[in-house]
């Protein structure tokens, strides 16, 4: 008797150990990342670089290993005198009515002394839902962050673009680590009740994934106990 209330007790600390591990790997997986590519390691893979009248002769668009802000590649626009934009653009599988984290690290890189007009947008066929100024900040690496959702009416195409516009000299933007993460939904009603409930569900469905999983490795824990295998 003694021996097997040792095993139980182990069984126990074991099931209570992968319950948790099995918790934090279910909320790795539900961390989805929404851009492919994100950090341009893979060449230009997901992404449509172009120049604003179509003309390659206008911009210089391409992965480049001059600089970056992690690994070895980032994207390089680079917009020739006075010969439109060039921009970088991706489509992204995202649904209507849920909130997405939305980052990036820009750098510019100027030769003279002009301030460009260079953003980024996170737009569908009816609206853009995300929009910022890159940063100008002098051969520094700066990060922008912030949060967007489209309508649940919104049907989409959806994409991100990043557009740096015409010059007066010859600076650039470099473009690195750009990533979308999902937040949460957006509840459909406004009733406060409606919204409580559903959190409350969310929270019971993990805690009931857990606590199979505790049971499981318990009884297995107790079961490879009186066969002698602990």
């Amino acid at each position: 008797m003694i021996r097997n209330r040792a095993y139980a007790k182990r069984a126990v600390v074991v099931g209570a150990l992968v319950a948790l591990f099995m918790l934090l790997v279910v909320g790795t997986l539900w961390a989805a990342e929404y851009v492919v590519n994100g950090g341009f390691e893979s060449g230009s893979d997901g992404w449509i670089f172009g120049c604003d009248w179509g003309d390659p002769s206008d911009c210089s668009v391409d992965v480049s290993m001059d600089e970056s802000h992690s690994g070895s590649w980032s994207a390089k626009l680079d917009p020739f005198f006075d010969m439109g934009g060039a921009h970088s653009q991706q489509y992204i599988s995202i649904t209507p009515g849920v909130v997405y984290t939305f980052s990036f690290w820009s750098m510019f890189v100027p030769s003279g002394t002009t301030t460009i007009p260079a953003n980024v947008t996170i737009e569908s066929g009816n609206e853009s839902v995300f929009f910022s100024d890159l940063p100008t900040d002098n051969n520094v690496w700066i990060e922008t962050t912030g949060s967007f959702s489209f309508d649940i009416s919104d049907p989409g195409p959806y994409s991100l673009l990043f557009i740096i516009r015409e010059t007066d000299d010859e600076e650039m933007i470099y473009i690195d680590d750009v990533s979308i993460g999902e937040g949460e939904s957006i509840p459909p009603s406004n009733d406060e009740s409606t919204n409580a409930s559903t959190c409350l569900m969310l929270l019971l469905i993990k805690l009931s994934v857990a606590m199979v999983v505790f049971f499981a490795v318990v009884s297995l824990g107790m079961w490879l106990g009186q066969i002698n295998i602990f």
